[in-house]
């Protein structure tokens, strides 16, 4: 009578042959994941700077926007906080600051950020009457 199944022996050459593949596509997805996390973060940087630049403009007066520390970047209006933003994946690749005029338009054209790997990004800044900063 033959018994119908799997031999020990097969089952373990199915083994070696799938953790072989996730070994080999497990890095890559790790690195794509990581970069659509940088991406977002930079996106979400971005939208910041313009609502900072729209805020100056509703208020009328200036607001500068500076990193504070690796990982906050503040916007100052006068004495007050106007808006604070922490940052994961990031940091800034430029000294100084941004300061947004009564008209809401930026004193940098772009600014530069590095991630933790020191690959770097330019990210262009707009005044706050771009269609792009309309929210």
């Amino acid at each position: 009578m033959k018994l119908r199944g799997f031999s020990l022996v097969e089952l373990l050459v199915v083994l070696a042959i799938a953790s072989t593949l996730v070994a080999l596509v497990g890095p890559a997805s790790y690195r794509s994941i990581e970069r659509a996390r940088i991406q977002t973060e930079l996106v979400a940087i971005q939208r910041w700077y313009d609502r900072m630049g729209y805020n100056a403009f509703i208020r009328g007066e200036s607001v500068r926007v500076e990193w504070k520390s690796p990982q906050t970047i503040v916007a100052i209006s006068g004495n007050e906080l106007v808006g604070e933003k922490n940052t994961q994946f990031v940091t800034a690749g430029y000294q100084g600051y941004v300061v947004f005029t009564p008209a809401g338009i930026p004193s940098r054209a772009q600014i530069s950020l590095v991630d933790q790997s020191g690959r770097g990004f330019d990210l262009t800044l707009a005044g706050s009457l771009s269609l792009r900063s309309a929210y």
